[in-house]
């Protein structure tokens, strides 16, 4: 009778072990369906940001470009008004004279 008893006991722990592996295995499948989605998500923003960062960038390249051409234009008027002025000076200098 005690030997029935033990094996009965026996047979119910292991349906319990057996019920906690098959819990913790589905457990263990549902975190890692869970991370696949996040890592899935995170791979796809970082695309998302890496498109973004190189559209941001080919803008500020054109930014820049722009703003060399127009620095360099705006130093050509210069010495031209510079030349100008220093024609102008020398005119009126020239009249003053007269």
């Amino acid at each position: 009778m005690a030997d029935l008893k033990r094996k009965l006991t026996e047979t119910t722990e292991e349906k319990e072990a057996e019920k906690m592996i098959s819990d913790l295995k589905m457990e263990a499948e549902t975190v890692n369906g869970e991370n696949s989605k996040l890592l899935q998500e995170l791979v796809t923003e970082s695309s998302q940001l890496r498109e973004k960062l190189g559209e941001r960038e080919k803008a500020l390249a054109s930014h820049t470009e722009m703003h060399e051409t127009h620095k360099s234009e705006t130093s050509t008027q210069m010495r031209g008004l510079e030349l100008e002025l220093d024609s102008l000076h020398t005119h009126k200098g020239e009249i003053e004279k007269q």
